[in-house]
């Protein structure tokens, strides 16, 4: 497996670009996403911020010789309104937002292709915007109706083998030891609670299943 920090250059600068990503989350990124790419379909992030995540997928698609479509998706106006299933979350409505302006950016100065970006809330967006087969989805929501939502029309669409690695999942904070956003945890297993897939134990926050 290749490891960013040792083996490739441009991988290590993806990394190094991503601070508010762990070195072992962006590695567990990495392991994960190489698990997928002989199966089926494209893949998305929902979420996209600044486009750091994305591109680090392009980048391992393109070490690997892999020509499957990336597409991202963003309101680009920062976090929704908060439910009362993310009481405790440490952002809020209008949190990291960015223009759609800055993920080109953060493509084209590590000399990617651009990927398909759609625009929008994941309520207007997803029901219709979507490949028709997922074999990989990064699921970065931070919120509990954002992960439902995505939940929601990503699985029907995820090929057999294919993985949904969804961020926040379990993330503590290390000053109080607070769930940093408590309604992914919440959609994820609620959403899978009639599904035969289950989770795989969490590693640094994050956390997959693999669709049966």
């Amino acid at each position: 497996m290749l490891r960013p920090e040792f083996r490739d250059r441009k991988l290590s600068l993806l990394s190094q670009s991503r601070p508010m990503q762990s070195k072992g989350r962006i590695i567990n990124i990495q392991r994960v996403f190489e698990q997928i790419l002989d199966v089926e379909g494209d893949v998305v992030e929902l979420g996209c911020y600044k486009g750091e995540t994305g591109a680090l997928l392009q980048h391992i698609m393109n070490l690997h010789g892999c020509k499957k479509e990336l597409h991202l998706y963003d309101s680009f106006m920062g976090l929704p309104k908060i439910s009362d299933k993310d009481r405790g979350a440490v952002a809020g409505r209008g949190a990291f937002g960015v223009p759609k302006r800055t993920v080109i950016r953060t493509f084209k100065n590590f000399d990617l292709k651009i990927p398909t970006i759609h625009a929008g809330w994941f309520q207007d967006t997803l029901p219709k915007q979507l490949p028709e087969k997922i074999c990989f989805a990064f699921l970065d929501g931070d919120l509990y109706k954002s992960i439902k939502d995505s939940l929601v029309h990503v699985y029907p669409r995820m090929a057999p083998g294919a993985v949904a690695l969804i961020d926040d999942y379990d993330l503590i904070r290390n000053v109080d030891r607070k769930v940093i956003f408590p309604g992914v945890k919440k959609a994820c297993d609620e959403f899978l609670q009639d599904k035969p897939e289950e989770m795989e134990p969490p590693r640094n926050g994050q956390a997959y299943f693999k669709k049966i």
